[in-house]
């Protein structure tokens, strides 16, 4: 199991988690579902380090649901950019 960076719940990353046979799955990891515009977020250094001896930490994976919100969000942020471009836009 891995273990999310945002919240810290449990989750299946079949990136790196094998299988009850000891095996990665064959099938893509679920977050390959999710938009690929979403970058992988890096970790502090700090959590790097305290990471790198869990051979079952999946560095900088977000359990699904943190990745939603984080996708939500940033949605939501262009959206609100986008809104204030065309606010801001006179017409000539």
């Amino acid at each position: 199991m891995s273990t999310c960076t945002r919240c810290g719940a449990s989750f299946s990353c079949a990136m790196v988690d094998a299988g009850p046979d000891g095996k990665l799955p064959t099938e893509p990891c679920w977050c390959t579902y999710f938009p690929p515009a979403v970058p992988v977020p890096e970790l502090p250094a700090a959590a790097l380090d305290a990471a790198a001896g869990a051979a079952d930490a999946a560095v900088g994976c977000w359990c699904a649901a943190c990745l939603k919100d984080h996708i939500a969000q940033k949605q939501v942020n262009m959206e609100g950019g986008a809104e204030a471009t065309r606010a801001g836009q006179t017409e000539f």
